[in-house]
Formats: structure tokens, C-alpha cells, sequence
């Protein structure tokens, strides 16, 4: 119903493998010679197009303005599987390097969030649940770890989202407070600065331990 909160989570399995593509949109493509690239592309145009429908319905349904909508990526591409790079960013997918975690993000909610604006403070996929919970008036008094971005987005708040944000997968971990960027392989520890190295290639572990 227009008059009540609604929340609509939508998970396209493209970008991803399988890769595979109709024909309509591989022929959007024809001039690609890499075949791997080539259905790349025609899986990102399709999403693309699915996301504009998604869109569209709001606006025919003049729900835009009371409507946040987020788009974002799970994790960093598997460079191997889909022939393209994450470059400047070191690592891919199921690493915790930040070519692993950093994904683009897209946050818009007409006439509530200024258009136009990046913002370039490090949050997490948690933070995209507790936003949501609370546009729709149902963020609880406590237990979370996400924290509404919208008074950051808007500028009503400043400096840091997070003090400190943690990752684990296996036997890697990483630490990101600030600039800085603990990486753990295995038992060995590393240090970046990603303010000026966002490649994580300058280990600062043994100069600032």
C-alpha cells in the first residue's frame, strides 16, 4: 500500500557467474573481441536496464520521494572469472584486501539526499540494514552494529561513521581505523596507509609497528 512503509530487497544474480546472456544484449557487445568481457558487459547492461525498471515504477507511481533506494556489490570482482580488473585496488573477490571489500555504492532518496554528492567515509553492508530500518520507522533502540547513514549523507553529521571496521575470512583479517589498514595472512600482519597507497603495495608494518 502507498500509505505504509514497504521494503523490497532485490538480488540479481548478474554480475556473476555463470556468465551467460541473451543474445539481444551480447549484440550490444558485437565489437568486443574477448568473449569473457563481452557477456561481461551484456550481464552489467541488463542490470542495468532491470535497475531503470525498478525506478520507473516509482516515479509512475510517485513514490520517489518517499522512497530510499540502495544500490551495491557484495564484495570485489573475481578478476580470473570475468576478465576485467579492479584496479587501482589490489586483491578480488575473497580476499580482504581492499579490491576484495571496497565496492562502488549508490544511495538515492529524492528530496531527502543531495544529488551529486560522494561521500568517501568507509561503512559497511550493515550500515545499508540499519538505514533502511529506519527510513521505514523500525530501527530498535539497540543491538545493531549498522548505524543510520542518512544524517551523514545529508551533512547533519560529520567526521567518521566508525571508529574502527573488522573483517575476517579464513585465515586472512584486516583492521581499517582511519587511514589505516591491518591486513593478517595467516600469522603475519601488515600495514597500510590508504590515504596514499590505496594499492596496499608500501608495507608499513616494520617502520610503524
Amino acid at each position: 500500500p502507498r500509505d505504509k512503509p514497504f521494503f523490497v530487497y532485490l538480488s540479481f544474480n548478474a554480475v556473476h557467474v555463470p556468465l551467460d546472456t541473451t543474445p539481444a544484449y551480447e549484440a550490444r557487445y558485437a565489437g568486443v573481441a574477448d568473449p569473457i568481457r563481452r557477456v561481461h558487459l551484456a550481464q552489467l547492461a541488463a542490470m542495468d536496464d532491470a535497475v531503470g525498471q525498478v525506478v520507473a515504477a516509482l516515479e509512475r507511481r510517485g513514490l520517489s520521494k518517499r522512497t530510499l533506494v540502495i544500490f551495491a556489490s557484495d564484495n570485489g570482482g573475481p578478476t580470473a572469472e570475468n576478465s576485467f580488473s579492479n584496479g587501482p585496488l589490489s586483491g578480488f573477490k575473497g580476499l580482504v584486501l581492499e579490491g576484495g571489500i571496497r565496492v562502488p555504492t549508490i544511495v538515492q532518496w529524492e528530496g531527502r539526499l543531495p544529488a551529486g554528492r560522494t561521500f568517501d567515509k568507509p561503512v559497511m553492508g550493515f550500515d545499508l540494514a540499519a538505514t533502511s530500518l529506519a527510513a521505514g520507522g523500525a530501527l530498535p533502540s539497540g543491538g545493531l552494529d549498522g548505524v543510520d547513514l542518512v544524517p551523514y549523507l545529508t551533512g547533519a553529521r560529520g567526521g567518521d561513521v566508525h571508529e574502527a571496521l573488522f573483517w575476517r575470512s579464513q585465515s586472512q583479517g584486516a583492521v581499517r581505523a582511519g587511514r589505516w589498514k591491518a591486513v593478517k595472512n595467516v600469522d603475519t600482519w601488515h600495514l597500510f596507509d590508504l590515504s596514499t597507497d590505496i594499492a596496499e603495495r608500501r608495507d608499513l608494518a616494520a617502520k610503524d609497528p
